[in-house]
């Protein structure tokens, strides 16, 4: 199962505060991108532009979805919503609808109006009724990366109550992982932090395919940034969460951790800091001793690359996932810093010597 996120570390009015602190200035900008361009990584951010506040159109009266679209099958619901793949009565044509309370989700509304990238999953329109929102995305017909590691579980060993893992190839994390990356840096590029990056918010397009198309979903906790200016709010889920994040003092490079915890994840079906004992599932003392003393663990422990699982992997992947999940946020890479060429992934090292910095040029290829 995925793991939901926790209602802890759910957007507080803080969080909303930071998410919409920039929403009046994109707007006052004629969405123009906030961002600056770089050379190194441009391929990632700046190729790709933010789509026009014209370019959804937003309904001011309540629209009907009866009339509009034949719901065929609930893909999943959760505490803010229900998404359900549905038909157009038009055009025939299937999409995801992603319907949500209006209250506190206007943020998710408006950014994932704007995203427009090849890996991030892209919304055709917004409805909308008295009392909710629905967010009308392309249907990913895949599933989810929560799924997809699932599924990779061999069914022979489980009348024995063991979860043994087919692992896929390091090739294929890597080309998953170098798509995700691909999406973080766009939106990083356009000051966008998702703040929620895991293997359930990750969605493959197609039913299968030998290089599957990964799309990252769900802004519900994202939110705008400044450079230099830190976010405050501890946000998203638990067991994906950067340590700065848990200390309430970070910038978007917590979602590069979710990159590095999302490839650790589909390597070796474990989380960055695994447990014996599971979440409680509902709220309550017991669960908060237990998000108390995961968060105990994650703040004063490295992460264990020798746990099961990594031996079937290339050393390439192993040293990218650790330069991904790297407590230091002086080695740890920005999204900008990390480029593509062709099975490749070229990272922007900082490494500290003595009292100076200096960069280095790491490459990895990891979708071979």
């Amino acid at each position: 199962m995925g793991i939901p996120s926790l209602g802890l570390h759910t957007q507080s009015e803080t969080a909303a505060n930071e998410a919409f602190g920039a929403i009046g200035a994109i707007g006052a900008m004629g969405i123009a991108s906030l961002g600056l361009h770089t050379q190194r990584g441009s391929e990632f951010g700046s190729q790709h532009s933010l789509r026009d506040d014209l370019s959804i159109y937003i309904p001011d009266e309540d629209t009907c979805i009866e009339g509009r679209f034949q719901v065929v099958r609930q893909i999943g619901r959760g505490k803010y919503g229900t998404v359900s793949e549905a038909k157009c009565l038009t055009t025939g044509r299937k999409y995801a609808l992603k319907t949500m309370e209006r209250e506190d989700n206007e943020v998710e509304v408006e950014l994932t109006k704007l995203v427009s990238h090849p890996n991030v999953v892209r919304l055709h329109e917004v409805l909308r009724s008295e009392s909710s929102w629905t967010l009308v995305l392309e249907l990913c017909e895949g599933g989810s990366m929560g799924s997809w590691v699932d599924q990779r579980v061999d069914p022979n060993f489980l009348q024995f109550r063991v979860r043994v893992y087919l692992p896929p190839s390091s090739r294929e994390v890597g080309i998953l992982t170098k798509q995700l990356l691909k999406a973080l840096a766009y939106l990083h590029h356009h000051k966008i932090a998702h703040r929620d990056v895991k293997v359930d918010n990750c969605l493959i397009l197609e039913k299968s395919s030998s290089r599957p198309t990964l799309k990252l979903a769900d802004f519900g906790l994202a939110s705008t940034f400044q450079p230099g200016v830190p976010m405050t709010s501890s946000v998203g889920t638990l067991q994906y969460m950067a340590p700065e994040v848990l200390e309430g003092k970070y910038d978007e490079r917590c979602d590069v951790w979710g990159a590095g915890a999302f490839a650790f994840r589909v390597a070796t079906m474990m989380d960055v800091y695994p447990t014996t004992d599971k979440m409680p599932h509902d709220k309550g003392d017991e669960r908060d001793k237990w998000e108390d003393a995961y968060v105990r663990m994650v703040l004063s422990k490295d992460v264990d690359f020798s746990i099961p699982g990594w031996e079937s992997h290339t050393a390439e992947l192993l040293q990218l996932t650790q330069l991904l999940l790297d407590k230091d946020l002086a080695r740890r890479p920005r999204a900008k810093d990390i480029s593509c060429n062709g099975d490749s992934l070229t990272v922007q090292c900082g490494e500290l010597l003595g009292s100076a910095a200096i960069n280095c040029w790491c490459t990895y290829n990891v979708c071979r």
